[in-house]
């Protein structure tokens, strides 16, 4: 799976701006294809991403 649906990296700057590059640490519920972790961390390689996927079985 690819960015066709969303531009991840317009996304993770725009979080970027709004978080800022200081020692930022930020958790992702449902981080799916983890695309947008990505992006982020390509942006800011010192801040620390954690994230988390949620799966179920019946």
């Amino acid at each position: 799976m690819t960015s066709d649906y969303y531009n991840y990296q317009d996304i993770a700057k725009e979080a970027n701006s709004i978080i800022g590059n200081n020692n930022c640490q930020i958790i992702e519920l449902g981080i799916g294809t983890g695309l947008l972790a990505q992006e982020y961390i390509n942006i800011d390689p010192t801040c620390e991403f954690t994230g988390v996927y949620f799966t179920y079985s019946l």
